[in-house]
This record gives structure tokens, C-alpha cells and sequence, in this order.
């Protein structure tokens, strides 16, 4: 899984920054959780926080804040909505490179790092770097550019079911 796999190869640098890892786990297996759990133990000498119960949305940003460095490990596309949230509230992101998130996330120019770089920086971001992530995301996904993209798709689809009613 995309938590283990991270967990396991970056165990030595995890337990040297002596930096507590938190993971969201409430909406997967219990079993998967126990067995994140139970690793965090052994490889990171408790530094591990597995959160298991679901948090309302100002609790999970309170949560999510408390957080300089997020890790999106996974490949697929999932998560979009907290990596831009981690982009809005400054954090620095790590995603896998081969990822379509890392992918389309670094041609539109936000500062996201290679999770799978063979170094990693897990220094909070710096101020300029978190300044133009949070500019991005409001140019980008703010409601101006969402309604502007909206206004445009209603255009071509009102032009669309026009020439089917011929």
C-alpha cells in the first residue's frame, strides 16, 4: 500500500529526522491500520500517529495544519482536494513522480517535491515558495477561474444541444 511502502523505504531517514509521522488511516482497513500501527512501532520507535477515527472538516484542518511536510505516496489519482489544500495552507507537498498528480501539479508550477527522490527534504517550505503555492491555488481552483471554466463549459454545451436539435 501507498503508507507501508512509504513507511518501509524511508525508514532509516524518518527515524534519524526524529520527526512524529502522521497518518490519516480512518477510511481504509482496520487491518491495514493495525499493521501501519504495529510497524511504526518496530521501525520508528513509536513515531508513528495513525489517526483511525474520522474528524469533522474543522477538526481535519486543525489536524492537517499542525503539519509543515504532507507525503501523497499513492500513484492513482485520489487526494486531489487535500494536495491542493496542502498547497493552500503552505505545506510542502511530496508526491511520486510518476504519479499524474505530481505530473500535472508541477506543469502548472507549484513546488512539490519527488517522494521517491533518493533525498528528501523534509524542511517546512519556505516563505516565498508557500506564497506563490497559495497564489496558484487561488489563480487556479479559486471560485473566479472555477466559474470562468464553468461560464465556458455552459457555452459549449449550450452550442452542442443546439446542434442536436436539428
Amino acid at each position: 500500500g501507498n503508507h507501508l511502502d512509504f513507511l518501509w523505504r524511508r525508514r532509516r531517514l524518518l527515524r534519524s529526522s526524529g520527526r512524529r509521522v502522521r497518518m490519516v488511516l480512518a477510511y481504509g482497513s482496520g487491518r491495514y491500520a493495525k499493521a501501519l500501527r504495529l510497524l511504526g512501532k518496530v521501525l520508528l520507535n513509536g513515531q508513528l500517529e495513525g489517526l483511525r477515527k474520522r474528524l469533522s472538516l474543522d477538526e481535519y484542518y486543525r489536524y492537517l495544519a499542525e503539519c509543515t511536510v504532507v507525503v501523497y505516496n499513492q500513484i492513482r489519482i485520489e487526494s486531489t482536494g487535500n494536495v491542493v489544500l496542502s498547497f493552500l495552507m503552505g505545506h510542502r507537498v511530496l508526491m511520486r513522480r510518476e504519479s499524474h498528480l505530481y505530473k500535472r501539479y508541477s506543469s502548472m508550477g507549484f513546488v512539490v517535491g519527488d517522494a521517491s527522490a533518493r533525498e528528501l527534504d523534509l524542511s517546512p517550505l519556505g516563505d516565498e515558495d508557500r506564497r506563490h503555492n497559495r497564489e496558484l491555488v487561488l489563480r487556479s481552483f479559486g471560485d473566479e477561474a472555477v466559474n470562468a471554466r464553468f461560464d465556458v463549459f455552459m457555452v459549449d454545451l449550450l452550442t452542442v444541444a443546439g446542434r442536436n436539435k436539428t
